[in-house]
């Protein structure tokens, strides 16, 4: 059986430096948003690489303790994004999410993957953990998105839903393969996704994770003896 994984990928001659969230960039003192689009390329649709990673992160984060529990959209276009910034919104909308909850003592994970619609345009998905108590409440993330923007917050830019406990592998399993829909169709096959549906070109990385649930911590995990394998599959959604 086919291993599951994500090899993480480098950005060499890019104008940003990773800390701490794989796929969040943090913006180089100095560098423009031309400077930010001149390593990117465009892309269609998650490559299997990418579809893998997220599928993988997302079942480690309940492994560890950390179950994915909220699913946030950000319409990025809508906010005053453009599409060669939105890597870099990203990452800075997940720094400021890690660092208010490190603040408060707490951890978190999330995966996200980035699409480009014929209607809302740019947008994101994220699926992120929230620890039990902690509210984030919509008044914080939109001053999030209007620091990040530089604009007046739009109704609408930003909408989080609750995942439910109940059910909880069933429901992450959904919210997922609506994550990886816009894999290519050999991708979709592969792992057997049902819902399919274009992801749009977009530019630059269309997928990420945090460290705590990528490939490196999964086998690290694995080493120390934690339960459980790495996820195995050839069609992870039967």
């Amino acid at each position: 059986m086919q291993e599951i994984e994500e090899l993480r990928s480098s950005d060499s001659g890019s104008h940003y430096i990773y800390k701490t969230i794989v796929g969040g960039m943090s913006r180089l003192a100095g560098s423009s948003s031309s400077e930010r689009k001149r390593a990117v390329r465009p892309t269609d649709g998650l490559s299997g690489h990418q579809a893998n990673g997220v599928i993988a992160a997302a079942f480690h984060a309940r492994r560890i303790g950390l179950p994915l529990n909220r699913h946030v959209t950000i319409r990025l276009e809508q906010a005053g994004i453009s599409d060669g910034d939105a890597v870099w919104a990203i990452g800075g909308f997940l720094t400021r999410l890690r660092d208010w909850l490190r603040k408060k003592g707490h951890r978190t994970a999330f995966t996200w993957v980035r699409e480009c619609g014929p209607i809302i345009g740019s947008h994101v998905h994220i699926l992120l953990h929230l620890p039990p108590g902690v509210s984030l409440t919509g008044q914080r993330s939109r001053r999030w998105i209007e620091a990040i923007s530089g604009r007046p917050y739009r109704a609408g830019t930003i909408k989080t839903k609750r995942i439910p406990q109940s059910a909880y592998d069933e429901n992450l399993s959904v919210l997922v393969g609506y994550l990886c829909k816009g894999a290519s169709p050999e991708v979709a096959d592969a792992l057997g996704l049902d819902r399919r549906k274009t992801g749009g070109r977009a530019l630059g990385k269309r997928a990420g994770w945090s460290e705590n649930i990528g490939q490196k911590a999964r086998r690290q995990w694995i080493a120390r003896g934690g339960r459980g394998n790495v996820v195995q599959a050839t069609r992870l959604f039967p």
